[in-house]
């Protein structure tokens, strides 16, 4: 299955109001970091859809905040994709700082067709998941 590894330093563009990073962007920054990872990989959502007729919506998203980041921290997002269903996939995100787990995330993706009709995941899509390793 997919797994990566990165490591991003929290910049002013994650920061909030409180001064430290908070919900909004932690989306941000786990989209983010979740894009650079498919980018690696030579994955791009947009054209697995185009080229299978099928389109990627989040049916569940949850993320627990443990400790907060902070301006300058230097943290490892894990990335990994643990679990492909028939017509769904589930993506992990891990956030640690100094290897203590900051943040963890759960999204869920499913696949529908042009009339947003749940369907299979195409065996293309599975080998592509699977083959992928950090």
């Amino acid at each position: 299955m997919l797994n990566d590894i990165l490591t991003i330093s929290i910049s002013e563009k994650y920061i909030g109001s409180s001064g430290c990073v908070n919900r909004t962007h932690y989306l941000n920054l786990l989209m983010e970091a979740q894009n650079i990872s498919l980018i690696k990989h030579k994955i791009s959502f947009d054209d697995i859809e185009k080229k299978n007729n099928i389109h990627f919506v989040q049916r569940a998203f949850s993320i627990e905040f443990i400790k907060p980041l902070f301006l300058n921290d230097e943290v490892v997002i894990k990335i990994s994709i643990p679990t492909l269903g028939l017509s769904s996939f589930v993506l992990k995100q891990e956030i640690t700082k100094n290897n203590q787990i900051v943040t963890t995330a759960q999204t869920v993706y499913v696949a529908v067709d042009n009339s947003k009709n749940k369907i299979l995941l195409p065996d293309s899509i599975r080998t592509l998941f699977s083959l992928k390793k950090g």
